[in-house]
């Protein structure tokens, strides 16, 4: 299975072998997106997110592929609820679609619905159930794409639970009792999900200039797209782009994640948080994580995803720890190899 990633940059891929205790990164790519082709992490340009995948999956050197995608979080609608615990599989089933008819404002036959049993309810003889829909056309949509590659659409994931999955993946007792600030930091969007003991229990999505940043580098430096993402990924910066472009940058977007941040702690119920983690393409940027501390005053970290992961021999010269916080949710997608 082949966890893929649709941002607005880029096609990421990444494949798992070995086990769910010792997995192996078997294979990666990342394919350059144009601009346009994904729009506030939605498909506009098929043919050029159809080019980019094949050009990833080209790279993976296989057959027919089982491929996992991830629908952002933004169309889908998720709800933990304490149900019955019926005997009959059917019954339990009518009642998870009665509870799903309460808050999906949709008529059920034009959404994709799935639920899990989480666990035993607060009260006898109840379990608590997870539900999960959203719109079909969106998941047909994934379906297309997987069937213009030649590929098997294996599994159709939810972008912050595969963020989850790769995350808190063998650290339950570390971030037990940790409240902890996700940031996903895309080209046009910042995604901010909160967790408390592992569970998400806030989000909120607001646009940053990611690709501004790239153009302003771009005409600055007078590289190529191509050149200034070689020079993000070797950490080469010129002082004066540092300078007058990056450091201002990262000023702005640590405020912005500030004022997320703000924004939860007037609608929660808690008053603070515990740390901060990064993740996405703008977390490469050298001079963030000391602007995001200042604004915070709370420990701020790099995501890495591939902590406790081996790397196939092929891949050392090419894969660099640099690219572990952009590929987080292809990789808590590529972990669902290891569920089924």
């Amino acid at each position: 299975m082949i966890g893929i990633d649709l941002s607005a940059s880029a096609v990421k891929t990444l494949e798992l072998s070995g086990t769910a205790d010792a997995p192996q990164i078997e294979q990666s790519a990342i394919v350059a997106l144009k601009e346009g082709a994904m729009v506030d992490n939605a498909l506009v340009d098929f043919d050029a997110v159809v080019g980019a995948l094949r050009r990833a999956l080209d790279m993976h050197g296989k057959g027919k592929e089982r491929l996992a995608f991830a629908l952002p979080d933004s169309v889908v609608m998720m709800k933990s609820v304490v149900l019955a615990a019926m005997q009959s599989e059917r019954e339990f089933e009518e009642l998870v679609m009665m509870e799903a008819a309460r808050f999906v404002p949709f008529s059920l036959d034009e959404v994709a619905l799935d639920w899990q049993v989480l666990g035993p309810g607060h009260i006898e003889d109840t379990v608590e159930t997870f539900i999960v829909a959203a719109r079909r056309d969106r998941v047909d949509e994934l379906v297309a794409l997987a069937d213009a590659v030649d590929a098997q659409p294996a599994v159709v994931d939810v972008a912050s639970l595969a963020w989850q999955r790769a995350m808190f993946r063998n650290a339950e007792k570390e971030r037990s009792n940790r409240i902890e600030a996700h940031c996903n930091l895309g080209a046009n969007l910042l995604e901010v999900l909160i967790f408390h003991r592992g569970k998400r229990i806030f989000d909120r999505t607001q646009p940053v200039g990611g690709r501004q940043l790239e153009h302003e580098l771009m005409r600055r430096s007078g590289k190529t797209a191509q050149e200034v993402e070689q020079m993000m990924r070797q950490r080469s910066w010129p002082i004066d782009l540092l300078s007058q472009v990056v450091t201002p940058f990262c000023d702005t977007l640590a405020q912005e994640i500030a004022r997320a941040l703000q924004y939860f702690f007037a609608t929660q119920s808690s008053d603070h948080i515990d740390g901060v983690v990064l993740g996405g393409g703008l977390a490469a940027l050298p001079m963030l994580p000391d602007a995001v501390r200042q604004r915070v005053a709370v420990p701020v970290e790099v995501a890495d995803p591939w902590k406790g992961f081996h790397l196939h021999p092929r891949l050392r010269d090419r894969l660099q720890p640099v690219d572990a916080p952009r590929m987080i949710i292809a990789t808590g997608l590529a972990l669902r190899r290891f569920e089924s």
